[in-house]
C-alpha cells in the first residue's frame, strides 16, 4: 500500500526511532522518551521501526500514546519488530493493525510512503535469512532457536497455535524481501530510505562470524548495489553503527534497553533527510 503525504519542510526529514522497549522502561521507572531531543518530533515522517513494547497486541494501545503526546498520529508509522509479536501470533498482524487504527497513527508492515513524488520511505520488519554466522544454515537456524525468547514467545494460529521455527522467519523475511525488490523495480525517480526492524549487512553487528550472527542480520549489500537507496535504517541490534554500501548510508537507530546508553549524554542520531 502507497500513502502520498505533503511536504512540510524545505527538505523532506524522516525520524527513526528502533527498540524503544517502552514498558521495560516503565518496569524500569524512566521514560526514554523525555531523555531525545525535542526537534525529532518535527521532521515528515516518524517511523517506530520495531521493539516498541513486548506483547503489542495487548500493550501498544495504552504505551504508543506516550509517543503520540509528541507528535500528530497522523504522521507516526508504527512497524513490528519481533518483540511487538511476543505473547502474540506473528499471523495475526491485524491485531497490531487494529491498535494502529485506534490511535489514529499507521500499521507500517510493507507499507511506502511518497513525500510529494520526491521522496519515498519503503517500511518491513524484514526478519532474516539466517545465512549470516560462522556456521552453516543448519547450525545458525539451530543457534537462534534454542537461544533466541522468539522460538518460546510468538506463535502461529493457523497450524495449531504451534511457535514459530526459524524456518517460518525465513520464509517471511523472503516474503518481505520479495516485496522490497518489487517497490525498488517499480521506476521511482526519488530517494528511497527504506526502514526496517532487522538490520541488512554483517557491518551493523559487532561479531557477524558468531553463529547467533543470522538471527540479527542478512547480508543485503547485493540489493544495495543493484538499486542504490539512499538510505537504509534499522534496529535489533542495538548498537551503533553507520556505515555505507554501494553509496546507500546504512544507520542503526536502536533505543535500547534501560541502562544500555545514556541517552543525556550520548544522542541518537535519529533523523535523517530524505
Amino acid at each position: 500500500m502507497t500513502t502520498v503525504r505533503p511536504q512540510i519542510s524545505e527538505r523532506p526529514r524522516i525520524t527513526a526511532i528502533a527498540d524503544l522497549h517502552l514498558d521495560l522502561w516503565e518496569q524500569d521507572g524512566k521514560d526514554p522518551l523525555r531523555q531525545l531531543h525535542p526537534d525529532l518530533w518535527t521532521s515528515d515522517i516518524i517511523v517506530l521501526a520495531g521493539d516498541i513494547s513486548n506483547h503489542g497486541a495487548k500493550k501498544w494501545r495504552r504505551l504508543i500514546p506516550r509517543v503520540l503526546e509528541h507528535v500528530d498520529p497522523a504522521k507516526v508509522y508504527v512497524l513490528p519488530g519481533n518483540h511487538d509479536y511476543y505473547g502474540h501470533h506473528l499471523d495475526r498482524e491485524d491485531k497490531l493493525q487494529a491498535a494502529c487504527d485506534e490511535l489514529g497513527c499507521h500499521f507500517a508492515q510493507q507499507k511506502e510512503v511518497r513525500i510529494d513524488n520526491r521522496a519515498r520511505v519503503l517500511m518491513c520488519t524484514l526478519w532474516t535469512n539466517f545465512e549470516l554466522g560462522g556456521g552453516h544454515l543448519g547450525i545458525n537456524m539451530h543457534t537462534a532457536r534454542s537461544r533466541m525468547n522468539d522460538y518460546r514467545a510468538i506463535r502461529l494460529s493457523c497450524d495449531g497455535y504451534r511457535r514459530i521455527q526459524t524456518a517460518d522467519l525465513r520464509a517471511l523475511h523472503k516474503r518481505h524481501l520479495r516485496w522490497l525488490e518489487s517497490k525498488l523495480e517499480d521506476g521511482f525517480d526519488g530517494d528511497t530510505t527504506i526502514v526496517t526492524h532487522h538490520a541488512p549487512h554483517p557491518n551493523a553487528i559487532p561479531h557477524p562470524d558468531s553463529d547467533l550472527a543470522g538471527a540479527y542480520a542478512s547480508d543485503l549489500s547485493w540489493l544495495m548495489d543493484r538499486h542504490r537507496p539512499r538510505r537504509w535504517l534499522y534496529g535489533h541490534t542495538h548498537t551503533s553503527a553507520a556505515f555505507k554500501i554501494s553509496g546507500c548510508e546504512v544507520s542503526n537507530v536502536s533505543v535500547g534497553y534501560p541502562g544500555e546508553r545514556d541517552l543525556a549524554n550520548d544522542p541518537l542520531q535519529l533523523v535523517f533527510e530524505l
